[in-house]
């Protein structure tokens, strides 16, 4: 009886000794995994290299700078045409004109041979040409066409001839529509320089 019960009191140890033994292995295993997965996110991060893009950036190309003489030539024209547009009496349209030609003239002198030139001038002239048939026709309403200056600036500027009675027909036109036919081709020539000038 005495030996059956040491026995059971052996059996009873040996079983608390494993089961100690059971509990250090797996806290061992618990703190071995805690240690991989430190390892594991204390990982020095590495850090991308930009890649460079080697498609060249494209510039606007700035547009040039306007000639000063073409600008002030221009300015001195649009104030004729806002002249002829007002309807002023021929003695300040002539006033006007010696200003604008002297004005025009010194910028035209300072510009290269081109298409702006070419325009500017045209517009001065046209101006001019328009002084010269008021100052033919200044005490009538009529243009004379088969008559200098009336003939070569009626086929110069496609003047539209009007009739007066069967002593003028097909000879003379309407002084005022010629002085404005004479002012249009003046103001295209003066848009065209302008567009020319900035392109």
């Amino acid at each position: 009886m005495l030996i059956k019960q040491i026995r059971t009191i052996l059996a009873i140890i040996a079983s608390c000794l494993m089961i100690s033994c059971s509990g250090g292995n797996k806290e061992k295993a618990v703190s071995d995994n805690a240690t991989i997965a430190t390892t594991t996110t204390t990982a020095t991060p590495t850090t991308a290299t930009p890649v460079e893009n080697s498609t060249p950036i494209p510039t606007a190309t700035p547009k040039p700078t306007p000639h000063p003489a073409a600008v002030a030539a221009l300015k001195s024209l649009r104030k004729m045409a806002g002249a002829a547009q007002m309807g002023i009496n021929f003695q300040e349209y002539s006033s006007r004109i010696i200003d604008a030609k002297a004005d025009v003239d010194e910028s035209v002198a300072q510009l290269p041979d081109g298409e702006v030139k070419k325009e500017i001038s045209l517009a001065l002239q046209a101006y001019v040409d328009a002084k010269t048939i008021w100052n033919n026709s200044a005490t009538s309403d009529v243009v004379i066409t088969m008559l200098e200056p009336g003939k070569s600036l009626q086929r110069k500027y496609k003047i539209p001839e009007t009739t007066y009675g069967q002593a003028t027909k097909g000879q003379s036109t309407d002084k005022t529509i010629a002085l404005s036919t004479i002012w249009s081709v003046a103001s295209k020539h003066i848009e065209r320089a302008s567009k020319v000038l900035n392109e």
